[in-house]
């Protein structure tokens, strides 16, 4: 028990455990406050009987993320702890501890970084639905390298856990199979979570130029930078009826969205 501490203590005091916990504890803020934010929007779909369908979709599409994320939060606190666990074994010269907590780590962070490929991909059909060609290109990329981390983190932790069994003489390979689970094992973890980083930088450049329906019809109409509505003969006549579909179109998005405030 005494050596448990011990080894808890060494896990916090090196960067590898303060990173973990310090992640742990974030993740834990972030998903004590996704799941109050999921009863908060089902109250207000029982509270709220006379929703238009557009408003029921968007809170019910909202419902779906936050689960997703409240899914990854869970995740980062498991993988986390783990990370913590993982430093203190390592400190005591646990190897079988090391390499349990180590894999346990990375298949947490895998699919934490698979819900976030959820979440992007699930923004990407909308923005498909909508025509938005860009920004379902940018939530398309984002999902890609989120699947990609993932992958690269699963790897690892089915890695570790071979290159255990290797090194116990549990089971037996040959040399190049050997030295590929050795790079898997050692240097994939890295992969994983450079990966990660880059998404979620991704992610946020798109998520900061992400616009709504309503700011993309101000963009394109007669009067916006970009001015879309317009017959090609003079190039200057409002094309009307696409005017006025997509101002509904866009006022029908901004009302639903105005039930998730």
């Amino acid at each position: 028990m005494s050596r448990t501490g011990i080894g808890g203590a060494r896990g916090v005091a090196t960067w590898q455990g303060q990173f973990g916990l310090f992640g742990a504890i974030l993740q834990a803020r972030a998903g004590w406050g996704n799941a109050t934010r999921i009863d908060e929007l089902k109250s207000r779909l029982e509270s709220l009987p006379n929703l238009t369908a557009e408003q029921r979709a968007a809170i019910d599409d909202r419902i779906l993320i936050t689960r997703l994320s409240l899914s990854d939060n869970y995740a980062g606190i498991v993988g986390g702890l783990a990370e913590c666990a993982a430093a203190g074994a390592q400190a005591l010269s646990m190897s079988s501890t090391t390499a349990l907590m180590s894999a346990t780590s990375a298949i947490p962070g895998s699919a934490g970084a698979f819900f976030n490929a959820m979440q992007n991909w699930n923004k990407a059909s909308g923005k498909l639905r909508e025509g938005d060609w860009n920004f379902y290109m940018g939530y398309l990329g984002v999902t890609f390298a989120y699947r990609l981390a993932g992958a690269a983190l699963f790897v690892n932790g089915v890695a570790i856990i071979v290159e255990w069994l290797i090194k116990r003489a549990a089971l037996q390979v040959g040399l190049k199979v050997a030295t590929v689970v050795t790079f898997c094992a050692t240097k994939l973890n890295w992969v994983g979570w450079a990966v990660t980083i880059v998404a979620f930088l991704l992610e946020g450049a798109v998520n900061w130029f992400d616009r709504t329906k309503l700011e993309a019809w101000v963009e394109n109409c007669y009067f916006g930078d970009e001015p879309k509505w317009k017959t090609l003969n003079t190039g200057r006549t409002l094309e009307t009826n696409a005017w006025e579909a997509a101002l509904q179109d866009a006022r029908d998005q901004a009302m639903a969205q105005e039930k998730l405030t």
